[in-house]
């Protein structure tokens, strides 16, 4: 069973650029990571299905985006987040093996 192919135009949010975030620097260094590295946007989305047990793409990612700007619209200041790094290749990432990750990729 695969994943539906849908098409998602983010148009709109590439071409304006908000000025208005705490650390402009942050948000160019973030911006320039996922242009440079658009599969990182699919890898999460997937991650995010997988979870989730969501089949449409599309609606999926209409969940993260409300979501997200849920997040911003918030006056709350949350704490920087800590990430642990150095997951070896057969670790578990968000709780899905990479076996499970590399099936629900293709």
């Amino acid at each position: 069973m695969g994943v539906p192919e849908a098409s998602l135009d983010f148009t709109p949010a590439i071409e304006e650029p908000s000025t208005d975030v705490p650390v402009p620097e942050d948000y160019d260094a973030v911006r320039d990571l996922l242009d440079d590295n658009s599969q990182l946007v699919d890898l999460a989305l997937s991650f995010v299905m997988i979870k989730a047990g969501t089949h449409c793409e599309k609606s999926s990612a209409q969940a993260i985006i409300d979501h997200l700007q849920d997040k911003i619209g918030s006056d709350v200041q949350e704490e920087p987040v800590e990430w642990e790094t150095g997951h070896g290749a057969g670790d578990e990432v968000f709780g899905i093996s990479l076996e499970a990750r590399k099936k629900r990729l293709r």
